[in-house]
């Protein structure tokens, strides 16, 4: 396009020559370059053999080749040793590798809210439970991060159904697998008081029949009364069953077990009859109202239910619990702990998951997803692996490449070896600019970098033959020869070098550090390798010269490889000496091509433009943040299978929305701290003041007199509500909210005067808020176990201070929706917080007890709708300011703006093939259009220098001359 559209132009600008038949033309015009550079200029070149050039920087080059070689290489080496031991001696500091894609707004008000939780949850690690002594793996996790640790397992029916008596027996299978490894009794989560696991999450389950009519309500158990199916009611107030049949066995489950006292895994039996009668039960049942069906109906995806007796996925968790054996509590070593049950579930698991699939895939009739404890970083790490592979397969390519066009394989190594080098080069000279943040899209530059790097290697070389074709007297003359080539080889270079620099560091400006940061990365690489190739690159090819150039380089090993030889450069054609295949290619066939079939060539270039115009109108953001793991990668499949099938009483992956007791009203102070995240503080904490009294100590009036505005937050954020995207209690409730449990708690066991007795707790009675407290634990310990991931406690010295409280509600929406009915939906939060706050029991605490509203996906929306934007300004300025450099550099505006003109096309093609390929611009597509106008820039640069630099009066001399070196 770009050779069209510059001959077009010039020849509207300057009518002249016709365009007439391929051999007549073709012969015509290599006869007149020939006269151009040969007849007519051997006088002048015969005048300037007196005249050569020679530059004082090259004379060390040719006098002393080899010490310049050595010293060159030294100079690399010495810098990639200093990466080295800086890496080694200051470790992240130096270098902070990182999957983080930084993908983020910095300042954003979600995103500085959501960074306060995190660094809020490296600070609280107080375990309230570790006052008393902790029964072995009777606690669900680690006050590491307040993190749950679990195996989470989806099944995808291949033909729309999971419940089927061969599927759920395949199902059966692989969980044996999991509850039978030998070690699984060390870690799962225990039942209160024994040692005997808790029974997984799963519909491949078979009842205890004694316990059937156990539990009959959310409420738990209640005065007996027979249940429906089951037994009558006994002298424990149970009503036992005979076996599995009835709808209230517990567990719920699939299978059939006919021992009353409950069967082992190797006794269950299910038969489609009885599978038959199951469901027909469980689709009857409400979710969230009846128990135990309820505990089944989350574990099968929403196809199942009124009615509908099928389902195409089904849903399964294994618990683990803490301390494990050797361990005092969940606060002795919680981090060895956790790495314990992070290699153990590697070792066991990773291998089993990661290939069932492929293995079992077709043979089962579904596939899994997964999720759990170090497992996914697991496979990042495994595919990156793969990755970094092939990273050494596109330099040996490349390396073959090069030695192909060159003839020699000493510069075929030297060119990668000067790639390698200076990408670490780059590095140290990036961590003084920006900072230690090197994250998983960076490693990308090194494929920019052969690109750019191999290219100035042509160049240069190029010119070096160029020069003795120049001047016979150049062969002779190793000084000027040089001379000659680096001068007009650093023009040619820099020109690329430049525009393509500048346009990476016009990314500087991004909202994203991610995409700032790899702009500023890829801009030093550049020019670090323009430099390398402005004194490394000259000693290589003096040395080369002098060394090997009439040497076979593989000497002595066979004839075959004697016959490769150490890139003798090539001396002026002889006559009738034909020129290489691909010279011959662009100067006879596609030059003909291009200049006599011009306008036809333009013509379908623009209806295909006009095409991808309407195409680009089609390019829509990503919603979410990009996957790290390939489409029908086992964890990817999880995450999509939880969030389009499992969506009843709110889908895993729909957005939740917090509300966060403990902070100040600007939770985080940023100064001081790396943008990108990486640097290990996400800023220094601002808690709510009013929290600690003069005295320094925890001031409980204040939290405990706050605690009627928790409750009545709790109760206003679970009222249906379309706007706000709240589905309703009890499908949709707030968790976390303990201030109304430990109230309901008090109303069941002291209904005459449970108003007085908080009334007292509310107005700063810390003993009896301290009573009621235990009370509700030892009545429902597993309540315990989730009341200490919401609320979050730190040490100081002796003292405990309550820091801070998260009570969390799953919205009937996901990231799925718009960007800007996502926005509106957080204002409505804000705006819902803001009105609550001035009335009820809030207005009385405002000043002193308040929350704020926190939600990732609230932050996502805003980083969605920035990208579009970010990436329309970056593109922009980037191709403005290509315009300027290529017009000052080539100092021919005409070129110049049809240069950056068609640069800007090569843009628009590539992000128009986005929605194309049925992609969304995520951070992978910015990322990749972020290097697109420096490429383009780099190529089209290369073709208007070599145009603007022929010495040829013709236009279509001139096409045909940068087409050949270019």
């Amino acid at each position: 396009f770009g050779p069209n559209f510059v001959a077009v132009i010039l020849r509207l600008a300057h009518p002249g020559t016709a365009v007439v038949d391929r051999p007549v033309f073709v012969d015509q015009m290599t006869s007149d370059m020939s006269m151009q550079s040969g007849d007519e200029g051997r006088d002048a070149r015969t005048d300037s053999r007196e005249r050569l050039v020679r530059l004082g920087l090259m004379r060390r080059y040719t006098e002393k080749p080899s010490m310049m070689y050595l010293g060159a290489c030294c100079t690399h080496c010495c810098l990639f040793l200093l990466f080295v031991v800086l890496t080694a001696v200051a470790g992240t500091d130096f270098l902070n590798q990182t999957t983080e894609v930084a993908l983020h707004l910095w300042e954003n008000e979600w995103k500085v809210r959501g960074d306060a939780l995190t660094e809020g949850s490296k600070v609280c690690t107080y375990d309230l439970s570790t006052a008393a002594a902790q029964e072995q793996q009777e606690m669900a996790r680690l006050p590491v991060g307040h993190q749950e640790y679990n195996l989470q397992i989806v099944y995808n029916s291949n033909d729309g159904n999971m419940l089927t008596v061969d599927k759920l027996l395949k199902v059966k299978e692989l969980e044996d697998s999991i509850v039978n490894d030998p070690e699984y009794t060390s870690f799962c989560l225990r039942k209160s008081g024994t040692t005997e696991c808790k029974v997984p999450t799963t519909v491949a389950q078979a009842c205890v029949p004694s316990l059937c009519g156990a539990i009959q309500n959310a409420e738990g158990p209640q005065p007996p009364t027979p249940q429906l199916g089951c037994g009558p009611v006994n002298a424990l107030g149970l009503t036992p069953a005979t076996d599995c049949s009835p709808v209230k066995s517990a567990p719920a489950g699939v299978f059939q077990c006919t021992t009353p006292a409950g069967c082992s895994r190797d006794q269950w039996s299910i038969n489609q009859t009885f599978l038959d009668a199951k469901l027909e039960g469980y689709a009857g049942a409400k979710f969230a109202l009846d128990f135990p069906e309820t505990s089944l109906l989350g574990s099968v995806d929403s196809q199942f239910g009124a009615g509908d007796t099928t389902g195409s996925a089904l849903f399964s968790k294994f618990s683990f619990g803490f301390p494990l054996a050797g361990y005092e509590s969940t606060d002795d070593r919680p981090e060895e702990q956790k790495d314990k049950i992070h290699k153990w579930m590697g070792d066991a698991f990773f291998t089993k998951l990661e290939q069932y699939n492929t293995e079992h895939g077709d043979e089962s009739g579904f596939r899994i997803g997964y999720v759990g404890g170090d497992l996914t970083e697991m496979s990042i790490s495994a595919l990156l692996g793969g990755d970094f592979a092939l990273v050494g397969l596109a330099f040996f390519v490349v390396s073959a490449y090069v030695m192909a066009m060159t003839g020699s394989i000493f510069f075929s190594v030297m060119a990668m070896g000067q790639i390698f080098l200076c990408f670490f080069s780059g590095f140290i000279l990036y961590r003084i600019i920006f900072g230690s943040f090197f994250g998983t899209f960076h490693i990308m530059a090194i494929f920019l970098l052969v690109g750019v790097g191999v290219d100035n290697v042509f160049v240069f070389n190029d010119h070096f033959e160029a020069a003795a074709q120049m001047d016979p007297g150049y062969t002779q003359d190793l000084w000027a020869r040089l001379s000659w080539t680096w001068k007009h080889a650093a023009v040619a270079m820099g020109v690329t070098s430049l525009t393509t620099s500048v346009s990476f560091f016009m990314n500087a400006t991004s909202s994203f550090p991610g995409i700032a940061s790899f702009g500023i990365f890829a801009g030093i690489l550049c020019i670090v390798m323009y430099m390398s190739m402005l004194f490394y690159w000259p000693a290589v090819v003096a040395f080369n010269h002098s060394r090997f150039k009439h040497k076979p380089f593989l000497c002595g090993i066979s004839k075959a490889c004697s016959r490769v030889q150490a890139a003798e450069p090539k001396e002026t054609p002889a006559e009738g000496q034909p020129k290489p295949a691909l010279v011959r290619f662009f100067e006879h066939h596609f030059s003909y091509f291009i200049l006599n079939f011009r306008i036809r060539i333009l013509l379908v270039f623009a209806v295909v433009s006009v095409f991808m115009f309407v195409k680009l109108g089609e390019l829509a953001p990503a919603k979410e943040q990009p996957d790290m793991l390939p489409e029908d990668h086992p964890i990817t499949q999880f995450v999509q299978v939880m969030s389009e099938k499992f969506v009843r009483g709110g889908g895993q992956f729909n957005t939740v929305v917090d509300l966060v007791f403990g902070f100040d009203k600007e939770p985080l102070d940023r100064e001081g701290v790396d943008i990108t995240g990486a640097g290990g503080s996400l800023g220094a904490i601002k808690w709510n003041p009013n929290f600690v009294n003069s005295s320094g100590l925890p001031n409980e009036p204040v939290i405990l007199a706050g605690l009627n505005c928790f409750i009545q937050l709790c109760d206003a954020a679970e009222v249906k509500d379309d706007t706000r995207k709240t589905g309703g209690a009890p499908a949709f409730s707030m968790s976390g909210c303990f201030p109304r449990d430990v109230r309901d708690h008090l109303k069941t066991t002291h209904p005459s005067d449970w108003q007085s007795r908080w009334s007292q707790i509310t107005q700063g009675d810390s003993a009896a808020w301290t009573a009621a407290l235990v009370a509700k634990a030892v009545a429902d310990p597993s309540w315990w176990q989730s009341l200490e991931t919401t609320t979050y406690l730190e040490k100081v010295g002796e003292i405990v201070f309550y820091r801070y409280f998260v009570a969390s509600l799953r919205l009937t929406s996901s990231l799925d929706m718009e960007f800007s009915n996502g926005n509106a939906l957080a204002e409505r939060w804000e705006g819902w917080l803001a009105e609550q706050m001035t009335i009820g029991e809030c207005a009385s605490t405002a000043d002193t007890f308040w929350p704020f509203v926190a939600s990732s996906d609230f932050h996502q929306f805003k980083v969605t709708e920035t990208l579009i934007s970010e990436m329309t300004h970056g593109v922009c300025v980037s191709i403005s300011v290509a315009l300027v450099v290529l017009v000052l550099v080539t100092g021919n505006f005409i070129i110049g703006t049809c240069a950056a003109f068609t640069i800007g096309m090569i843009v628009i093609w590539v992000m128009a093939m986005i929605p194309i390929l049925g992609w969304e611009l995520s951070m992978v597509e910015n990322i990749v259009l972020v290097m697109v106008p420096g490429l383009s820039v780099d190529f089209t640069a290369h073709l208007a220098e070599s145009y603007n630099q022929a010495k040829y009066d013709n236009r279509e001399h001139r096409v045909v001359h940068a087409l050949e070196h270019s």
